[in-house]
């Protein structure tokens, strides 16, 4: 009998320790389903965030191809109008000759008046050979009544205080002093090779009633091109 009860009990620990065996085996197995599972999760998540990242990419890609073709055309197109425009100016050279070699020419010069305001147009050629710049300055006056007087005053581009108004000079003398300021003449300075226009308004002195305008192209103090207009 005693060995039978031995027999029993050891039969049954034995059984004991495979239930419980079975028991943490299923428990791992659970929790490495659960971990596989949220690894399978976090794995779709990243490839849909990949996937994401790739279209976003490919989308900037096309719109970068897009707008480098659309830069591209705008070049080609503007290309093809410098053409146009040089084979014009030579054209427009052979009808209208600008005189001896380096002479420079006033084309054109439009002024209108509006107030205190005097606005300009003017267009300069010049024929180079070896394609030299000319550099040179426009010199604006004016003829007409100041006090009472036939005067001729120095006219100087417009500019606008710091109250927003603009600046009129006090008198012809005024005028004059402003003019010898760099900024001035880096607005009235002229820089070119073959055609230049230049437009901009000028400013007449408190009281100066014009009736004519005068414009001159320096090389330092040399005359080189001058016209008049009636206004």
């Amino acid at each position: 009998m005693f060995i039978f009860g031995v027999i029993a009990g050891g039969a049954a620990v034995h059984y004991y320790d495979n239930l419980n065996l079975k028991k943490e085996k299923m428990v791992l197995r659970e929790e490495f389903e659960k971990i596989l599972h949220q690894a399978r999760l976090n794995m779709k998540s990243d490839y849909a965030e990949l996937e994401e990242t790739i279209k976003s990419l490919r989308g900037k890609l096309f719109v970068s191809d897009s707008i480098a073709q659309k830069f591209q055309a705008e070049n080609n197109r503007l290309m093809n109008e410098i053409s146009d425009l040089t084979k014009d100016i030579e054209f427009y050279e052979q009808l209208l000759p600008p005189g001896p070699l380096g002479l420079v020419t006033i084309r054109s010069l439009d002024v209108k008046r509006s107030g205190d305001l005097i606005s300009y147009r003017i267009l300069l050629s010049r024929k180079s050979v070896d394609e030299t710049a000319f550099k040179g300055l426009l010199k604006f006056q004016a003829v007409g009544m100041l006090n009472g007087k036939n005067t001729t005053v120095d006219l100087i581009p417009a500019r606008i205080t710091e109250d927003n108004k603009l600046a009129v000079p006090a008198n012809p003398k005024v005028a004059a002093k402003i003019l010898n300021n760099p900024r001035i003449h880096s607005i009235l300075s002229v820089d070119f090779v073959r055609w230049q226009q230049s437009t901009g308004e000028l400013v007449l002195p408190a009281g100066f009633e014009p009736h004519e305008i005068y414009v001159k192209v320096l090389e330092g103090s040399q005359v080189r091109a001058s016209r008049s207009v009636l206004l």
